[in-house]
């Protein structure tokens, strides 16, 4: 795995790396700055485990090009976050996407419990002032 990435590195000569995201079982998204197009987007770093055997390595990146490939095929589709580009820096695999403004899961189970809390007016409550 990749430990020691890090805020202000920068992938393949242009991404700059922000802050982290989140993370999970094959690796972290990151929040980065395209200083070619002057534009934020998120990057997923794509970790291999080095205990992994050469086989499952070249599965792990076949798995991600192919993910990369299919969310750019279905990238007008308003539910799949668009696929910018598929860079390796020193032998991992990122995948440039777009960024998508929001909260995570945390904030937003927050937001509803907040918005059920909120009391209902019936139509003329409103109106009334009651």
């Amino acid at each position: 795995m990749a430990q020691s990435t890090r805020p202000g590195q920068v992938i393949c000569g242009c991404y700059r790396l922000v802050s982290e995201l989140g993370s999970g079982g094959f690796g972290r998204v990151w929040k980065a700055r395209d200083e070619t197009l002057c534009i934020d987007v998120a990057v997923k770093e794509l970790w291999l485990v080095p205990v992994m055997s050469e086989t499952e390595q070249a599965e792990r990146l076949a798995r991600a090009a192919r993910e990369a490939r299919n969310a750019a095929r279905l990238r007008d589709h308003p539910n799949i976050v668009g696929v910018h580009d598929v860079v390796v820096e020193n032998g991992l695999p990122w995948i440039v996407m777009q960024l998508i403004d929001g909260y995570g899961p945390r904030a937003g189970a927050r937001h509803r419990r907040t918005c059920r809390q909120r009391p209902v007016l019936a139509r003329g409550d409103a109106a009334s002032g009651s």
